[in-house]
């Protein structure tokens, strides 16, 4: 779903949705222009998944990660920390506190 018209404030962030035998389902946030959508251009990849994805590559190879290293690496890939927490919260990457850091537990993250 994106806007095209817009009048009075600033364009909202383009919205995408999957319908399936169980229903409508939000997926959040989207990359992509009204141009193409109605071009048929392929968009790039949803950012909410690409964080999924980099968290299930991470947990490939290490079990607790500095929540500071992995924002890093999410930022040099174009997501927001706000996307990563979300994605975290969904795939219940629980966090804890060592000393004055803080660390995501990734031992428990499948990978698609």
């Amino acid at each position: 779903m994106v806007q095209i018209k817009n009048n009075l404030a600033t364009f909202g962030p383009p919205k995408a949705f999957a319908l399936s035998e169980d229903g409508f389902r939000w997926l959040g946030d989207y990359e992509i222009t009204a141009d193409e959508v109605l071009g048929g251009i392929a968009p790039k990849a949803n950012k909410m998944e690409q964080a999924k994805r980099l968290l299930g590559e991470l947990a490939e190879t290490n079990n607790v990660m500095q929540s500071n290293d992995i924002f890093n690496l999410a930022d040099g890939q174009g997501v927001s920390k706000r996307t990563l927490e979300n994605a975290k919260r969904e795939l219940g990457v629980r966090v804890k506190k060592i000393n004055n850091s803080w660390y995501w537990e990734l031992d428990k993250v499948a990978s698609d």
